[in-house]
């Protein structure tokens, strides 16, 4: 067994927890400007927005 993902398919056939692979964790979008604002935002994307909306 020479890769971690042999190694994963061991331990997930037995039940067991499977072991973090080097760049295999969740991928994230890079935004724009960190500080984004809700001008980026979707309109009447969340809920808060819609009730807004339905306000005004």
């Amino acid at each position: 067994m020479d890769s971690i993902e042999e190694v994963n398919r061991v331990r997930a056939s037995l039940g067991l927890p499977l072991l973090p692979v080097p760049g295999g964790g969740p991928q994230f979008k890079r935004s724009k400007d960190a500080g984004s604002s809700s001008e980026d935002e979707e309109q009447g994307s969340t809920l808060e927005s819609r009730q807004a909306q339905g306000d005004s």
